[in-house]
């Protein structure tokens, strides 16, 4: 075995890495292939509810005594410049039809869901040492790319996946960076930092103009809070901020089975169809960084209030804008039982989404106190909604102490 590694396999391995950390490992794949002749199609690929994004990495070598200027910026421009064919012909594949599955670890292999897709964004990753340059100068045929593209050195794109941890976060900012900041801003690779920060500053301004410049209802109210916060985030102001992380272990945990239970019934004769694991993580990384935070400290709370009670603890979110509800339950029942949880789990979602007359309602459950977290049950439920007065009444007395904003659980 030489003692010398490969630099590129290396780069790439991280770039995987750092795209896992935010999207999590089930929606990310490596060298997926073309169906005709197995040919690579791009380094990463993230397809992620409608959004994919096609990730292509290069890294410089570089001898003991360093990089020199003009020889960096030489192999800059031309490795920015197959980095940009192999981007594009990544994308035409796509949109031809002719990468039809893909697999990692976590799922086997999978088809490409090309059907959900809506937005392509390139992302191009170069890890070499150089001065600043504007990427689309030192190559302009990088201007004719037919899809938003964004260069970034491996060092500027850790950094971005470090701390915009989850895919709506790192989306948002990537679709802000194509169609305000890139234009307006002419970022230099090595030097996002600047742009990072001119964008967290202005997050309110830039999410309306943009929103305007689409069509869409946004104004800058509407994300007062989540910019402020996901400053105070950034400057380590935001108290308990690691109680996000009890969604992160959510979305680690979805994809396990245990193959001892049975389907969840409605009654002996009828079973109801166990959710979908991708469909489960999918939704729940759906939630940001700072709404992951209020909501990890309102189940914190709700764990330990099932452990001192010995009783079942709910807390439940709804959303109708996203026309959806959440429910979380913490149970003190002992994993003997666990059956019995996961039905009264999908009584609850069920009445949670009758009484809040949306599409869609995700429940969670776990245990209560020390055992939170040694396995999970979901559902997800989603048709239109029915009118019953009935159980309409019934579901609003049941959740009546449940209308408590979210924000109010951000310090």
């Amino acid at each position: 075995m030489s003692f010398k590694i490969n630099i590129g396999d290396a780069t790439e391995d991280e770039v995987q890495r750092s795209v896992e950390s935010a999207f999590s490992p089930l929606f990310v794949f490596r060298a997926p292939r073309k169906d005709e002749d197995q040919e690579e199609v791009t380094d990463v690929l993230v397809p992620w509810d409608d959004v994919a994004l096609v990730i292509q990495v290069k890294a410089q070598a570089v001898g003991a005594s360093g990089a020199d200027v003009g020889n960096s910026l030489r192999w800059a421009k031309k490795n920015l410049s197959k980095a940009g064919r192999q981007v594009a012909g990544a994308i035409r594949a796509i949109r031809d039809g002719r990468m039809t599955h893909m697999e990692n670890p976590l799922r086997g292999r999978a088809p490409f869901p090309s059907h959900e897709i809506k937005w392509l964004y390139g992302v191009i990753v170069l890890h070499h040492v150089s001065p600043a340059y504007d990427p689309f100068q030192l190559v302009p045929e990088l201007q004719q790319t037919t899809v938003p593209l964004h260069v970034l050195s491996f060092r500027d794109f850790q950094n971005l996946a470090y701390f915009l941890d989850t895919p709506v976060d790192l989306i948002n900012y990537f679709e802000e960076r194509s169609s305000v900041l890139l234009p307006t801003l002419r970022p230099q690779v090595h030097e996002e930092e600047a742009v990072f920060r001119y964008w967290l500053g202005n997050l309110e301004s830039l999410t309306a103009f943009r929103a305007a410049n689409l069509g869409e209802s946004c104004t800058e109210e509407d994300v007062r809070v989540y910019a402020e916060h996901l400053r105070r985030l950034w400057a380590g102001a935001l108290p308990e901020a690691g109680l996000g992380g009890v969604i992160d272990h959510m979305i680690a945990r979805a994809h396990e089975h245990d193959p001892s239970l049975a389907p969840p019934r409605r009654s002996e004769e009828v079973m109801i169809k166990p959710s979908d694991p991708v469909s489960v993580a999918a939704e729940l990384s759906k939630i940001p960084r700072v709404r992951r935070i209020a909501l990890g400290r309102r189940y914190w709370r709700t764990i330990w209030r099932a452990a001192e009670h010995q009783s079942d603890a709910m807390r439940t979110t709804y959303s109708r804008s996203r026309n959806e509800c959440m429910l979380f339950l913490a149970s003190p029942l002992p994993i003997t039982e666990r059956e019995e949880r996961r039905n009264r789990l999908l009584d609850y979602t069920e009445m949670l989404k009758h009484y809040r007359q949306v599409r869609k309602a995700i429940g969670i459950a776990t245990e209560a106190g020390e055992d939170a977290g040694r396995s999970y049950d979901f559902v997800v439920i989603e048709h239109e909604p029915i009118e019953n007065a009935e159980a309409f009444l019934a579901a609003q007395e049941f959740f009546c102490n449940e209308e408590k904003l979210l924000s109010a659980d951000l310090p």
